[in-house]
């Protein structure tokens, strides 16, 4: 039986928005129906699998930790700390 995670939509979608990869394109990587996406980046869809989140995250070359942030980063995180 799979297990459904409790994700925020807003999340998955800026993760896919930073990384310029529309929906058609990352169903086709993964594999997970282009409608499942839509509603896994739905206030009021359906909750993806931690498979499918597996996928997600490997698609979106992120760690899992990343799609199970509680709201979306505004800027990306810098690569070098030494300039901070």
């Amino acid at each position: 039986m799979a297990q459904y995670i409790n994700v925020v939509p807003e999340v998955l979608k800026s993760i896919r928005l930073s990384i310029g990869m529309d929906l058609a394109k990352i169903s086709k990587k993964t594999k997970i129906p282009l409608d499942d996406l839509k509603s896994f980046e739905s206030t009021t869809g359906k909750k993806p699998s931690l498979s499918e989140l597996s996928l997600l995250a490997k698609a979106y070359n992120k760690p899992l930790a990343a799609l199970l942030l509680y709201k979306p980063i505004k800027k990306p995180l810098q690569k070098d700390r030494k300039n901070c």
